[in-house]
């Protein structure tokens, strides 16, 4: 008997696809509960390609109260009082920042198109937009609003070798990043994603009161796959690879576990997998150095 074909999102990193188009999902959700409610300011470190812009993209919808998106997840049977609350999400991952012009730039585009959803006249520079936009959305809404900020280093990581242009990024970037504390009653939750934390550089000075969860035990599975979710939820995946390569799914784990299993965020804390290298070999039907 033939196994239902499992749909992977490899390369889709949004939450609401991926639940819409019934691709796989490992449910992250209760995790995600403990961290929004439980903390205000939050930084998370992991390697590129591990699931972060999902995590991000699956908050978002957390916030904006998408109750039909998380039904049999576990959120669902936590949250008791669904809510929405305006959430502004910026995606600093998709462009080339070799000029610090190009940051304000795509800053910009983020603050114009919230500036006209919630017709907020546009006045000074970034900084004090964005200042602006979180104190009138209070008003207008009566909500406080929710920050994501991903990849948050791509506009340093990309002018590293130019230290005009990177000092020029770090002084645009503190200044704005300073607004979030500067606002603290205006806001329920921000989060920032990277690859790296710019601690020495002060990037972080306007921003002091912000929780590096990078390395803390209870979020070391937040992103990527553990020994026990590659065991329990991947029964089909691995029995489909079995038969696809002739090889025992014995094997097959075996082989998984040599190639994708390096990661461990935590001390105490199980073996992570890299869940685009998993996904992608279970798609493809062949292990690979994705």
């Amino acid at each position: 008997m033939a196994l239902p074909r499992i749909k992977y999102p490899v390369g889709i990193q949004t939450f609401p696809e991926i639940i819409k188009e019934k691709y796989f999902y490992e449910d992250k959700t209760g995790i995600i509960y403990e961290l929004v409610n439980s903390s205000k300011y939050v930084f998370l470190s992991r390697p590129r390609r591990f699931g972060k812009s999902l995590l991000m993209s699956t908050i978002e919808a957390y916030f904006r109260g998408e109750l039909t998106l998380f039904h049999g997840l576990e959120i669902e049977k936590m949250e008791e009082k669904w809510e929405s609350f305006p959430v502004f999400r910026f995606d600093l991952s998709a462009s080339n920042y070799d000029e610090p012009s190009k940051l304000a730039l795509k800053i910009n585009m983020f603050l114009s198109r919230w500036e006209e959803e919630y017709d907020i006249l546009p006045v000074g520079g970034i900084s004090e937009r964005f200042s602006n936009l979180l104190y009138y959305v209070a008003q207008k809404t009566g909500k406080r609003s929710v920050i994501l900020i991903d990849e948050y280093d791509k506009p340093l990581l990309d002018c590293m070798t130019d230290v005009a242009s990177q000092e020029k990024t770090k002084a645009e970037l503190r200044g704005f990043y300073s607004v979030i504390k500067e606002n603290d009653a205006y806001i329920r939750f921000a989060m920032l994603t990277g690859v790296t934390k710019f601690g020495k550089v002060s990037v972080f000075s306007g921003l002091n009161n912000m929780t590096d969860i990078s390395l803390q035990p209870k979020y070391n599975a937040i992103c990527g796959f553990t020994e026990s979710e590659f065991r329990e939820d991947f029964k089909d995946s691995v029995r489909e690879f079995s038969l696809s390569n002739d090889i025992s799914e014995s094997e097959v784990r075996t082989l998984f576990k040599k190639k994708y299993d390096g990661y461990r965020f935590a001390k105490r804390g199980e073996d992570i997998y890299n869940p685009y290298s998993v996904l992608r070999a279970f798609d493809e039907k062949e292990t690979k150095d994705f």
